[in-house]
């Protein structure tokens, strides 16, 4: 997530909001332009890029002077507050949206509400494939917005890099009966290992 400002910097934000805003078909009857962001924690350096590059592209375009902006910015807190029970409610907030906007991993800082990631990232973000902003599409899969540290530590490649990690599946940790996949998991892990220390 580091690298926002190269993914939705000044140039690409705005790209990205221009083409919403021309397309009067985007566009509710009234002309209001609905933009949701989940930005994580109240401090967030990724954010205070994005409002820059907001802010930047508003008085660019001039557009608060042609179409009403509806900015609904949540973080943690505010979600919490919000009474959001489930992660169905926070894609639902994203998605009635015409653009949306996560700006962190989206499951930090979400621990004290006993959620299940697993569904959050499984079921409910993908609803966001289609859907107009950042991330969407491939992006939602990518290994460093999911913080799947096994899988971009494979996709670097063992010959190049090693760091001794372990995949441990949270399905083993919460259901011990099931042998079988708990067995695959530790020979798998057993050939990573091997590797890392050759």
């Amino acid at each position: 997530m580091d690298s926002f400002s190269e993914e939705v910097g000044t140039g690409r934000l705005g790209a990205l909001m221009s083409a919403y805003v021309q397309s009067e078909d985007q566009l509710p009857p009234k002309g209001k332009l609905v933009v949701r962001v989940y930005k994580g924690g109240e401090i967030s350096q990724q954010y205070a890029a994005w409002e820059s590059a907001w802010y930047q592209w508003l008085a660019d375009m001039e557009v608060q002077s042609r179409i009403e902006v509806d900015l609904d910015v949540l973080s943690c807190r505010t979600l919490k507050s919000r009474d959001f029970r489930t992660p169905a409610q926070l894609i639902d907030f994203l998605l009635n949206s015409h653009v949306h906007f996560i700006l962190g991993h989206i499951h930090q800082g979400l621990e004290t509400l006993g959620w299940d990631m697993r569904e959050l990232y499984k079921i409910e973000l993908p609803r966001l494939y289609y859907h107009p902003g950042f991330p969407t599409g491939k992006q939602l899969l990518c290994p460093v917005f999911t913080q799947d540290k096994f899988r971009y530590l494979c996709a670097l490649g063992m010959n190049e890099y090693a760091n001794p990690t372990l995949k441990i599946s949270l399905e083993c940790l919460m259901n011990n009966n099931n042998q079988e996949e708990e067995e695959e998991d530790y020979q798998r892990d057993r050939i990573v290992e091997d590797a890392i220390m050759r």
